[in-house]
């Protein structure tokens, strides 16, 4: 049943190359990505690397102090212009995934019953050619499609990799649940119902709270916590459109930092949202607020 001319030592060639890249980086994967190469510096001396956070989908800059090859400090970088060198305690301490004792630095086998927590450790190698003998079984098996693979939100690096693995593999399936459950079915409906989609301001593609002459005069916040997701950056740029005279209104069941700071908090019973926006609605229709020109000449709507 299988679709494709992939091998079985094809396959264990690919795994091993990702293995060793992992072993290679002291750990299975960073929150950091260098957006510029780093020289090596004379003994001693320390060296400003300018670079990005991974931590989340803010890809705050950041500034790595690298001496004799070690990271030895994580900064916002001032010349961002989205997070203007604030950072997030999650970013700073993305030292951490380099050379935290604990880190991920080879794999280990259970022993013994599931849930005994009794494991051995065992090299890369011997993990990838066990990891493809049971997949390879049922690849011939059942072929490519009964492969479903998985991974972490969207702030994930690696959120892209379950999809070009499964080219390669020749088919399956991958389930990515911020994606699944948030980004994907928000960006169809907006599209939908208003013709745009990236609206949230959890979502990279939302600029225009960052321009220096941004005038918002009032913000919703629903579904959405910058205070929480985006706190060097669009938590930060909230706080500063909000100083500037910008209004906000949070709906939300919990009293967040927003709520906290809002000219209007509506802390709807959960559930009800369906119900607050229909409301919302009914009241622009039944009082002709909404953009008459805009919805005449660039809908399908009736204007009146």
């Amino acid at each position: 049943m299988a679709t494709t001319d992939i091998s079985r030592r094809g396959f264990v060639k690919l795994g091993a190359f990702a293995a060793a890249a992992a072993a290679m980086s002291g750990s299975v994967g960073t929150n950091l990505v260098h957006v510029e190469p780093a020289v090596a510096a004379e003994s001693g001396e320390t060296q400003k690397i300018r670079t990005l956070c991974r931590a989340c989908l803010n890809n705050c800059g950041m500034i790595a102090h690298v001496r004799d090859g070690k990271v030895i400090k994580l900064e916002g970088d001032p010349d961002d212009p989205m997070n203007k060198g604030a950072a997030c305690v999650k970013g700073l301490a993305g030292i951490q995934a380099l050379y935290n004792p604990n880190r991920i630095k080879y794999p280990m086998k259970r022993q013994g019953e599931r849930g005994s927590n009794e494991w051995e450790r065992i090299s890369w190698e011997q993990a990838i050619n066990e990891i493809a003998d049971v997949m390879w079984e049922y690849y011939q098996k059942e072929g490519p499609k009964s492969l479903v693979c998985s991974t972490g939100g969207g702030g994930n690096p690696q959120f892209f990799s379950p999809a070009r693995f499964l080219s390669v593999w020749g088919g399956g399936n991958f389930f990515e649940p911020g994606c699944a459950q948030c980004y994907l079915p928000r960006n169809h409906m907006e599209f939908c119902l208003n013709g745009t989609a990236d609206t949230s301001l959890a979502d990279g593609p939302v600029t225009e709270v960052y321009l220096p002459d941004c005038q918002t005069k009032t913000y919703v916040m629903w579904g959405v916590g910058p205070s929480y997701h985006g706190t060097g950056s669009t938590g930060r740029a909230v706080t500063e459109l909000r100083n500037n005279g910008m209004k906000s209104v949070v709906i939300d069941t919990r009293l967040t930092p927003d709520a906290a700071r809002a000219d209007v908090w509506l802390a709807i019973r959960p559930g009800t949202d369906v119900a607050l926006m229909l409301a919302w609605m009914r009241y622009i229709i039944d009082n002709k607020l909404w953009a008459q020109d805009f919805v005449r000449e660039w809908t399908n709507l009736p204007s009146s």
